[in-house]
């Protein structure tokens, strides 16, 4: 028995000399361990911040107009919008009662008449007179034209409008309260929009003001451009003017901002909608708002990049009709050195590729942080 009490107590103490001797490699080899581990959460740390760097760089880069927003535009709108409007620029419909006057000749003085369903009216020895769609100004400039070419040498001719008929005038399409208003007295674009209360977010900043106009004239007076006309078959024609919502309202273009007349229809189109990928922070599909938006405020509405984004590796896919997919290859690296954009257009798809060696580095440190930390005694 005595025997066997020494055998254990020497076993003991030599498994504690040999215990002694590890337990300083252990350790050695548990620090190594937590060095790097520290080392790998400040190197991600730093790579982290690189990419919220370049995200803030776009940023600093933007130059987007919040002045030229559709929230903005909506103020813009009921600012400029009234009541009433200039009657010099008010433009005759059906059922206006108008009073007409010949200087110095009585029996041309104070003449009233209602202007017909077709747009015209019958006076005394001027006979047949076109005025719906025209100022009186304009009907003024026709009466006297009609009277001097037969009967009186050079006649002062005054046209007073002194009722306005009640016009239906429809609003359509991405306004807050769309449908078909009832109006008395001028009206303009502006005018209507705000009576539709605005522009919704989704709306685009290019309307359409649809017109009927007579068939025989060979340009209507709208704004814009010249109009796309189409027959109907009978009598008259509908004439599409395109009015830039940014040109009128915050360029200062009056001349778009059109009086309008009994029937015509102001179209607010939904403004399209983008799509972006790949390495940023919220990936999905967002709306033009009927902006110009370029490539890189596209992606800070996505979030930002993500710290393994390739700054080099951003493209656009345009799709172009009766034409090959368009590929645009975009440096962000330039962007943040001050070069612009391309233009995002509707249905685009921006994708912001994955940097390979940046994927493979944080890719180790996750798992130096999750595989081996995890494995560290305590």
């Amino acid at each position: 028995m005595r025997y066997r009490c020494l055998c254990t107590e020497i076993q003991e103490k030599d498994r504690e000399m040999l215990e002694s001797r590890v337990v300083p490699g252990r350790e050695t080899a548990s620090y190594v361990l937590l060095f790097g581990v520290m080392l790998a959460l400040f190197t991600s740390g730093c790579a982290t911040s690189s990419g919220i760097s370049k995200t803030e760089a776009l940023i600093a880069n933007m130059t987007r107009d919040e002045s030229r927003d559709n929230l903005a535009l909506n103020s813009r709108i009921l600012a400029m919008a009234n009541s009433g409007g200039p009657s010099g620029d008010y433009r005759l419909g059906t059922g206006d009662l108008l009073e007409i006057s010949v200087f110095d000749i009585p029996e041309l003085s104070k003449i009233k008449t209602r202007v017909g369903a077709e747009g015209l009216m019958t006076l005394p020895l001027a006979g047949t007179v076109a005025a719906g769609g025209k100022t009186a100004m304009e009907v003024e400039e026709i009466v006297k034209t009609a009277l001097g070419s037969r009967y009186i040498r050079d006649p002062q001719v005054s046209v007073f409008v002194l009722e306005h008929h009640s016009h239906r005038i429809s609003v359509l399409g991405a306004v807050k309260k769309p449908g078909v208003f009832e109006v008395s007295g001028p009206r303009s674009v502006v005018d209507m929009l705000a009576m539709a209360e605005g522009l919704t977010e989704q709306s685009d900043q290019n309307v359409y003001l649809i017109r009927k106009v007579v068939k025989s004239s060979a340009a209507a007076e709208a704004p814009g451009s010249q109009p796309q006309t189409g027959s109907n078959g009978k009598s008259a024609q509908e004439a599409v003017f395109e009015i830039n919502l940014e040109e009128m309202l915050v360029s200062g273009n009056e001349e778009l901002n059109a009086p309008l007349q009994s029937g015509d229809v102001v179209h607010v189109p939904k403004a399209g909608s983008f799509f972006v990928g790949g390495a940023v922070q919220k990936p999905g599909s967002y709306v033009l708002k009927g902006r110009d938006i370029t490539v890189d405020q596209a992606i800070i509405e996505a979030g930002g990049i993500t710290k393994v984004a390739d700054f080099e590796g951003v493209k656009i896919f345009r799709e172009l009709k009766g034409q090959k997919k368009q590929i645009i290859e975009v440096s962000l690296n330039e962007i943040e050195q001050g070069q612009k954009g391309p233009i995002v257009m509707k249905n685009d798809v921006i994708l912001v590729s994955s940097n390979g060696f940046k994927s493979a580095w944080f890719g180790f440190l996750e798992f130096i942080r999750f595989g081996v930390g995890a494995s560290l005694p305590l």
